[in-house]
């Protein structure tokens, strides 16, 4: 079991529920084209795709940020060995790796842990797909069994068609409550993960400001300067980086929230059949 866990990770599954779900939706789909139904709609492929990204896009930026964390420790040592004239560049590499600690803290919330609310997200989304893929399976076996028995294709064969189809309609609704359930669940964490991202953005914009005062000083401190101004390019390119990043996530937040809102436009306001059995 140990080693089939260890492959599914590998392969990007992050349990074996999340690999049940995935190949169910992903079977599913297949069917669905080929008998032509609507039981897998197409965006749940483009939002899976979405998600895959945005849980990269926000691993690697944890990576980011310890890298840039290091740098204005780095920069201090580099002041105190200019002092006196080293003095203002080492109060500002002070004041850059507090509110950088600050930032990450949040990053830490945003991005780690249990309360990662990307692979929450992508957890409350995989729940709605494979539970609405369970609903129009069970609808379909229910509209089976209609015809049957209204055909007497089961007369003599001891299925309670009736009891049966009520069965899998009274599953199918609970279904569907579930389902709703965890879509809005996913939609509202897509919208926080785009708040969080454009606060993130903002607060890395103090951190550029900084990085520029830093500039000026060791300009001021002349040749001696020079690799002090090393490491602040270091900190403006990674700076950078995080903010294109924060960009892309923002911008995945809202084609996700999107494209999980067509999903419950089409799938889920047109709800399960709940029909009773005829015959």
């Amino acid at each position: 079991m140990q080693r089939l866990l260890a492959c599914l990770s590998q392969a990007g599954f992050a349990s074996y529920p999340a690999f049940m779900r995935h190949a169910l939706s992903e079977e599913t789909a297949a069917r669905a084209a080929q008998v032509s139904t609507q039981a897998a709609p197409a965006e749940m492929g483009r939002i899976r795709q979405g998600l895959s990204e945005v849980i990269a896009d926000q691993q690697v930026m944890v990576g980011d940020f310890e890298r840039l964390r290091i740098l204005p420790t780095n920069m201090r040592i580099l002041a105190s060995r200019l002092e006196p004239s080293g003095g203002p560049v080492g109060a500002i590499s002070d004041i850059y790796l507090m509110i950088s600690s600050d930032i990450f803290a949040k990053v830490g919330a945003f991005a780690l842990g249990e309360g990662a609310l990307c692979q929450r997200m992508s957890e409350r989304f995989e729940q709605a797909a494979f539970l609405m893929t369970c609903a129009a399976l069970q609808a379909e076996v229910a509209a089976q069994a209609r015809v049957e028995a209204a055909t007497g294709a089961l007369a003599g064969s001891g299925f309670e068609a009736e009891a049966e189809v009520a069965c899998l309609a009274d599953l199918g609704l609970q279904y569907h409550k579930i389902a709703a359930a965890a879509l809005d669940e996913a939609m509202a964490l897509a919208g926080t993960i785009h708040d969080a991202s454009q606060d993130l953005r903002r607060a890395m914009l103090s951190l550029e400001t900084i990085t520029v005062m830093g500039r000026v000083e060791s300009a001021r401190i002349g040749a001696a300067g020079l690799r002090i101004n090393d490491t602040i390019n270091q900190l403006h390119n990674g700076n950078v980086v995080i903010g294109k990043r924060l960009s892309n996530m923002n911008d995945l937040a809202r084609t996700l929230t999107s494209g999980m809102r067509q999903i419950q436009d089409v799938y889920l306001h047109a709800g399960p059949d709940p029909r009773p059995a005829r015959g």
